[in-house]
C-alpha cells in the first residue's frame, strides 16, 4: 500500500523540501517585519500585532491583517506621540 501512495504523490522529495525551506524564510520575513512595526508604530499597531499572532497569520481571515494595516497607516497619518516618524 506505501508503494503506491508514493507513486501518486505528485511532487519529489527535493521539491517539498524547497517548499518548507521558503515557506520558513517567509514565516521569517513576516515575523521581523511585524516585530519592527511593534518597534516603530504606537499602541494602535501593537494592539493589532497583538492581536494578529495569537491567531494564525496564514488564515482566510483577512480582519486581522487589515487591522494591522489600517493601525499602521493611521498611526503614520497622523504621527505617534513620541514615535520615530
Amino acid at each position: 500500500m506505501h508503494g503506491d501512495c508514493h507513486a501518486r504523490m505528485p511532487f519529489s522529495d527535493e521539491h517539498i523540501e524547497a517548499l518548507g525551506r521558503e515557506r520558513y524564510e517567509l514565516n521569517a520575513q513576516m515575523m521581523a517585519t511585524l516585530n519592527l512595526d511593534v518597534l516603530y508604530f504606537g499602541p494602535l499597531t501593537q494592539a493589532a500585532v497583538k492581536e494578529l499572532v495569537k491567531s494564525d497569520i496564514y488564515s482566510d481571515d483577512d480582519a486581522r491583517r487589515m487591522k494591522v494595516l489600517d493601525a499602521l497607516g493611521t498611526e503614520i497619518k497622523y504621527g505617534v506621540p513620541g514615535g520615530v516618524f
